[in-house]
């Protein structure tokens, strides 16, 4: 080998091998940057498919709220619409004469409600009645004295409650709504009830067997004072007690008080003796009265005091009673019928 050739073989030699440092190098380099092109691809593609998801979840999210949006309308449109339609059945229902035998049972229920104190109530209307409910009822309250507001229900279902121990009777209205005050309103979930006090419960039994409820039982009326022509003091100053109380919750101009009383006999007060006092308690009039009576009519709901034979005292004069029924009768106004009959243990006649 010439000295040239051995000075060159080492130095090729040394070129060859950073050649190949220089590719491995290279080879090294391009392997990572795939890596890293492939693992960035990887990445944007889960972005993409989560944005995709995101994007599709929100589509559902928007479709199923339109649909509820939808459903909704749908509910108000119909709900409206048979409102509508209930109404019309209403106006219709309202211009036709309403059947025979619901009419009978409207005329019974208004003369029970009349005969209680309580004609301010008025079913305008009535559907049904069927297992001792009223079914599609409008009713009426006039305006309230206080107020001067009138009140209308309109109620699906109505049932009558009486409670024979207080003599009181619940209308209890539900499924509807209520105006009151010209302020409209739902009924409540259990209904709204109308207690009427002071209501004549056998009356309403009797009249209304395919209506009422009834519970509870009547409280025992007092032992009535057997008739007989002469009074002893103790049972004569009880039933002076008994009619001076009734006389004094009636609103008559003058306020009538009994202090004598001689004898019973039936249901005529025998020997009275009735004063009437005007403001001021001054004595206005003395009636001697030989026999007295308390008269009720239960048909138009009065109460009067029936004086037979006898001599009226006033200051223009004198006047001499009827001997013979129905004598002179003076209007006892702010009395029932049944607060009479209660009062005097039934001790009154009927007209």
């Amino acid at each position: 080998m010439s000295r040239i050739g051995s000075w060159l073989a080492p130095a090729l030699g040394a070129s060859v091998v950073a050649g190949l440092f220089t590719f491995a190098w290279y080879a090294a380099q391009a392997a990572e940057h795939a890596r890293l092109q492939a693992a960035s691809a990887r990445r944007l593609a889960g972005l993409r498919q989560e944005r995709i998801d995101e994007l599709e979840r929100r589509l559902a999210g928007e479709v199923s709220q339109q649909e509820r949006v939808r459903e909704l309308v749908s509910q108000r449109v119909a709900a409206e619409e048979r409102a509508r339609q209930e109404q019309e059945q209403r106006l219709l229902a309202a211009t036709q004469p309403l059947p025979e035998g619901l009419r009978l049972a409207l005329e019974a229920v208004h003369d029970v409600l009349r005969r209680s104190g309580h004609a301010g109530l008025r079913f305008l209307s009535v559907r049904a009645i069927a297992e001792k409910e009223m079914r599609g009822v409008d009713l009426f309250e006039l305006p309230d004295a206080a107020s001067g507001a009138a009140t209308l229900w309109r109620a699906e279902r109505v049932d009558f409650l009486l409670d024979r121990t207080t003599n009181s009777l619940t209308i209890r209205l539900r499924e509807g709504s209520v105006v009151r005050g010209g302020v409209a309103a739902d009924l409540p979930d259990d209904g709204e009830a109308i207690v009427l006090l002071a209501v004549d419960g056998p009356m309403a039994e009797e009249r209304l067997p395919f209506l009422v409820v009834a519970s509870g039982e009547y409280a025992r009326p007092e032992p009535a004072a057997q008739p007989q022509a002469k009074l002893d003091p103790f049972t004569a100053q009880s039933w002076r007690d008994r009619l001076n109380r009734l006389l004094s919750s009636a609103t008559t101009p003058l306020r009538y008080r009994i202090t004598e009383i001689e004898g019973l006999q039936d249901a005529r007060f025998h020997g009275v003796l009735l004063l009437g006092q005007a403001e001021g308690k001054r004595l206005d009039q003395v009636a001697e009265v030989d026999r007295l009576a308390v008269v009720v009519d239960d048909a138009a709901g009065t109460v009067e005091l029936e004086l037979v034979g006898g001599v009226f005292h006033r200051a223009g004069g004198d006047t001499v009673l009827p001997e013979r029924e129905p004598g002179q009768r003076i209007l006892l106004p702010g009395l029932t019928p049944q607060a009479a009959a209660r009062t005097l243990t039934g001790m009154v006649l009927r007209r």
